[in-house]
């Protein structure tokens, strides 16, 4: 008995046709779910796919794979792409294609006396409003540089470690 060898399942992948290398987006194997819906079907409640993520060959080594994981709403009986693992490291939730490390298609939730670390970057926004709902105390750091306050492009309040300034239309009522 070999502490290092443990029981596998393998799924092998090739074409009949040339080319017989798998391609990209070929199923190398799946993992399937099935729940009775008291019809008598049993259609597919989630699914593990393994793809070819990039044609296989191209070089000596190149058999880049992805894993699809699939379930099906309720009220459905057809499965939708959840998550995605892409060759690169890259995941994905609700989207098939991430670019970043993590991409999420949706609202995520960061639990009670959680954080969410962003670090050597900055918080983009490509549409919408940010908004910060919070029970407590809201740090900006700049770390020497500058916070500003903008309706569109025009600065109406700046911050910088001299002071507090404010643009010239800018209507100030203190209560």
């Amino acid at each position: 008995d070999t502490p290092g060898t443990a029981s596998s399942v393998d799924f092998f992948k090739s074409r009949t046709s040339a080319p017989a290398k798998p391609q990209a987006n070929d199923v190398l194997g799946a993992l399937n779910f099935h729940g009775f819906d008291g019809s008598g079907a049993t259609d597919k409640s989630a699914i593990m796919y393994v793809k070819a993520d990039t044609n296989h060959g191209d070089t000596t080594t190149d058999t880049s794979g992805r894993i699809e994981f699939w379930t099906t709403p309720d009220g459905s009986n057809t499965p939708a792409e959840r998550m995605v693992i892409k060759s690169d490291g890259k995941v994905g939730i609700g989207e098939s294609t991430p670019t970043h490390a993590l991409d999420v298609n949706g609202d995520v939730n960061v639990g009670s006396n959680s954080y969410m670390v962003l670090s050597d970057n900055q918080i983009g926004i490509t549409s919408g409003d940010l908004t910060l709902d919070v029970n407590g105390n809201v740090e900006i750091n700049a770390d020497g540089g500058t916070v500003s306050i903008k309706d569109d492009t025009e600065s109406l309040v700046t911050i910088t470690n001299s002071g507090l300034s404010f643009n010239d239309a800018t209507e100030i009522d203190v209560s």
